[in-house]
């Protein structure tokens, strides 16, 4: 599953495979059974919950593939409270794409935060984003970013305009990069590789400008040459040596050079 997803097994995932399982502790995993799990730290490095993703059927039938889950009491953020030493902070809308993007080489100096879908932006997130905003006495001359990197979707559009406009105020440039449609970034990943998430995050806008596209129905999507900008070889070789999800000739007329 993970390497359908171009995810390194050896990052920090596990798999709960039972139906339950309770701790020394006393804490009970059911929710998580059959799930990948991703460790929640808390400020100090700490693992405090975890996420679950049901990667397998029940009884049968896939009504619960893919279905996000929570241990008890959910405490923590994904992958870690964001680095101060960082100028730049991207917020993706789940987990499996921040996932993604800790593995470019190229975002090493860039703290990644996954929000917990377009509604799951805690009071946790807020109070370690403020933390982060804060400038220190080595960075203090920097201006700091705050990037949104939600899908492609509505739901994604309005999620990261509404979180942008609830941190603004705060002293820091606010950008939203604008997936395409019907995309998230491991569909990116998978399909044409890191090449296009950077160039996505290089094209990124201030939120103000998405916002009032949104706000007068105007679409917002960027987009990127399959043909100019990319080679065939790179489209699709993700280390996973999977194919694309989706064709090349469709995805190709859906990200073509033109906004």
């Amino acid at each position: 599953y993970l390497k359908g997803r171009g995810l390194s097994p050896e990052m920090e995932i596990g798999y709960n495979p039972s139906t339950g399982v309770r701790t020394s502790s006393g804490q009970y995993w059911g929710k998580l059974k059959q799930c990948i799990t991703f460790p929640l730290k808390d400020q100090a490095g700490n693992i405090t919950s975890l996420y679950g993703r049901r990667i397998t059927e029940s009884n049968g039938y896939n009504i619960e593939y893919g279905r996000h889950y929570y241990s008890e009491n959910r405490k923590g953020l994904y992958p870690s409270y964001p680095s101060q030493d960082t100028q730049t902070l991207i917020i993706t809308e789940a987990i499996i794409d921040a996932a993604s993007l800790i593995q470019i080489a190229e975002l090493k100096d860039t703290s990644i935060l996954a929000a917990y879908g377009t509604n799951g932006l805690s009071t946790e997130h807020k109070r370690a984003i403020t933390a982060w905003s804060n400038p220190s006495e080595i960075n203090a001359t920097k201006e700091k970013e705050i990037i949104f990197f939600f899908d492609g979707d509505q739901a994604g559009k309005e999620g990261a305009v509404k979180y942008a406009e609830e941190l603004a105020g705060q002293g820091i440039k606010i950008s939203i990069v604008a997936t395409p449609q019907g995309e998230d970034i491991n569909s990116l990943w998978l399909n044409y590789g890191k090449e296009a998430i950077l160039q996505l995050i290089e094209e990124r806008q201030p939120c103000e400008i998405l916002a009032t596209q949104i706000t007068q129905g105007k679409p917002i999507n960027k987009s990127f040459s399959s043909t100019e900008d990319f080679s065939i070889e790179e489209k699709g070789s993700v280390q996973t040596g999977h194919p694309p999800k989706v064709g090349r000739s469709a995805l190709s007329q859906q990200l073509n050079t033109t906004t």
